[in-house]
């Protein structure tokens, strides 16, 4: 279990007559304000009660002090039953902020919510019905982004090998409370450049672990220009992408493919257009026409998901309409080569690898 950093504690109520899933973890550095207004999106919760953790990470402002006034002022105990608000002697930065506030959980599940984002009223309890009733590990929403940018993102089901190519979903996604403390929590990113996120769902994706799409806008990330990951993690990404890909390489058993020169992601391309190639003559050989079918979709599947340079690349050669019909395929190919028996798998994947190398 991932250890607190020392804090002080502002604010602390137990209430013993009711029990909450759902712990609400919010961290804060100088979003004070913000962080009212999260909190405001807490109470027209539909979940009947929640717990919250608030860690303030040394902001150097008002920040603390403006919360503690918050729960001063606001009717809040019918909604909350355990609160808990602590400010960090020293600032340690984003992981360690979410690892604190993992080791005061007291619930089942914990929502990571950072200060400036808020929440629509059905967000807790729609996604905590559906991590129940799928059994994963998480379970992640539509996001709408407002502020400086208006936009939908994490529109797209759990697939595990997408991860290689960068990350897809946000940070605000409602997680079994001992699945992350099993996981050790947050791990510090060099830098503490603020792929935090991404690095854990790469852990889920190394140990089989699995998120839940939930296809509805319940949360909302806030988008300004003072926003760490707009300003401290845009400039070292774009300095250190070759170190970040080798750092993510050395903690995670998944191949990266971003941080390439454009060479070599071509030569990525077509790699990985041979290894799904390959998989369409071995359909043919040992499976049937049906598999060759379903085998020639995962060809063209495999070509049509990307990261945002290979899926720039992929526009202009092959035109929008025609890209937006192979992603439709990606998730019959893992599904497909998934279900194929674990003997025929290995043979045909020792063979690929002796021939052309790991895709």
């Amino acid at each position: 279990m991932p250890l607190a950093q020392p804090f002080e504690t502002l604010l602390e109520r137990k209430d013993q007559d009711r029990k909450a899933r759902v712990t609400l973890a919010i961290s804060c550095f100088k979003y004070g304000r913000e962080a009212t207004e999260a909190l405001d999106s807490l109470l027209s919760q539909t979940e009947r009660v929640i717990d919250v953790v608030i860690v303030d990470d040394c902001s150097p402002d008002d920040s603390a002090q403006v919360v503690l006034d918050w729960f001063g002022r606001k009717h809040w105990a019918d909604k909350f039953a355990n609160v808990v608000l602590v400010k960090h002697g020293e600032n340690h930065g984003l992981a360690q902020s979410r690892n604190t506030a993992l080791s005061l959980t007291l619930t089942p599940y914990i929502f990571i919510l950072d200060a400036d984002n808020q929440l629509y009223p059905r967000a807790i309890e729609t996604l905590r019905q559906a991590l129940e009733s799928s059994g994963c590990a998480m379970a992640y929403s539509l996001v709408e982004k407002f502020g400086a940018q208006q936009d939908i993102m994490n529109n797209t089901i759990w697939l595990p090998e997408k991860f290689s190519y960068g990350n897809y979903i946000d940070a605000m996604a409602l997680v079994r409370t001992d699945v992350l403390r099993e996981l050790g929590g947050y791990r510090e990113m060099p830098n503490k450049f603020g792929w935090e996120d991404y690095d854990l769902w790469c852990s889920f994706v190394d140990r089989g672990l699995r998120g839940c799409h939930v296809p509805q806008i319940l949360c909302r990330y806030r988008v300004h220009e003072a926003s760490m990951l707009r300003t401290s993690t845009n400039a070292y990404v774009e300095e250190k992408l070759r170190l970040i890909r080798e750092d993510f390489e050395s903690h995670h058993k998944m191949l990266f493919y971003f941080g390439y020169p454009w060479s070599m992601r071509l030569r990525l391309l077509l790699r990985s257009a041979i290894y799904q190639t390959f998989w369409l003559l071995y359909a043919v050989r040992n499976l049937g026409v049906t598999a060759y079918r379903r085998s020639w979709t995962a060809t063209l599947g495999a070509t049509g998901e990307s990261a945002h340079g290979r899926q720039g690349l992929l526009r202009r050669l092959v035109g929008k309409k025609f890209l937006a019909r192979l992603r439709q395929s990606e998730r019959q190919v893992y599904d497909w080569q998934q279900s194929l028996p674990t003997a025929q798998r290995s043979a045909v994947l020792h063979v690929y690898f002796r021939v052309f190398g790991a895709p």
